[in-house]
């Protein structure tokens, strides 16, 4: 019986030894990917839309406009800086809306 085991291992030739152990490497790396690296939480986490992006944004500028005002009626801007502000936020504001619609 240990002749027939030596010279079962002699047939093996030193290049299939390598691509075993190239295999057998390969093996190795995959059950630690699997198994021991764990995911980064923002992998986890769902991904916003272009749609979310544009609703948080127009939600924002509702916000600064409401912001706006109440700095207006406290007396931090004059009557044509309050005007000229809440004209470009509302642009922007039916901006995003427009891009949410479509």
């Amino acid at each position: 019986m240990p002749a027939l085991y030596t010279s079962a291992l002699f047939v093996i030739g030193s290049g299939d030894w390598a691509v075993l152990g190239a295999c057998l490497a390969l093996a190795v790396a995959v059950m630690l990917f699997v198994f021991y690296i764990q995911p980064d939480a923002s992998d986890l986490a769902p991904h916003r839309t272009k749609l979310d992006q544009l609703l948080e944004r127009r939600d924002a500028l509702y916000d600064n406009l409401r912001d706006l005002r109440f700095e207006y009626r406290s007396g931090k801007y004059s009557e044509g800086d309050f005007e000229a502000m809440k004209t470009a936020l509302r642009m922007r504001r039916h901006w995003c809306s427009r891009r949410s619609i479509r």
